[in-house]
């Protein structure tokens, strides 16, 4: 029965490893190129057609859109008109929002998420002694939160520790030699710099 070589098989596996985080890294920028160059020209369309492309943009990146954001994008959409609860809530329901993550009623959920809403986003009345609310055109430009990295990797080599949301390219090793040590955070001699 042939031996298995472990440190050839790491070997192998940690230079793939290697190159394809550093693919990741590169799509990763791209992707963040892209969503800034998005991001100012959807800033450049009148107030109106905002919504729009940002409910499509939001779709396309895969990242959960919150209650309090897909209200604000209906009130923005049509910022002279008033709007109850029971309305947002309709147009939410035809942009096909997701309201099962949430454990109360689709309508109390949108009657608070409108109720949270800044002074200076939102304009807040009583119509035939229903609240109604519209979006006060502030001149504001959309934004893009920042993802916070999934997964952090602390690698070390010899002394030195990394923390980041990508572990460093770490060279291929020779036999004999020993792999490097993870470090997990709170681990290690704390002062040193």
């Amino acid at each position: 029965m042939a031996s298995i070589d472990y440190n050839e098989l790491l070997n192998q596996a940690f230079d793939e490893y290697s190159k394809l985080v550093a693919d990741r890294r590169e799509i990763e920028w791209k992707v963040a190129q892209k969503e800034q160059f998005i991001i100012a020209t959807i800033n450049m369309l009148p107030d109106d057609k905002k919504p729009a492309w940002i409910t499509l943009f939001d779709k396309l990146s895969g990242e959960p859109v919150t209650l309090s954001d897909a209200v604000r994008s209906v009130l923005q959409a049509s910022p002279k008109k008033f709007h109850t609860a029971t309305e947002v809530r309709d147009a939410l329901r035809k942009m096909k929002f997701d309201f099962s993550q949430y454990t109360t009623n689709p309508l109390s959920s949108v009657h608070a998420a409108l109720k949270r809403l800044k002074p200076e986003e939102a304009e807040a009345t009583k119509t035939e002694g229903v609240m109604t609310w519209r979006w006060k055109d502030s001149g504001r430009k959309v934004r893009r939160r920042r993802r916070s990295p999934s997964v952090f990797y602390p690698v070390t080599s010899g002394r030195m520790a990394f923390y980041g949301e990508f572990p460093p390219v770490v060279p291929p090793l020779t036999f004999g030699e020993d792999p490097p040590r993870l470090i997990m955070p709170g681990e290690g001699t704390k002062g040193r710099r």
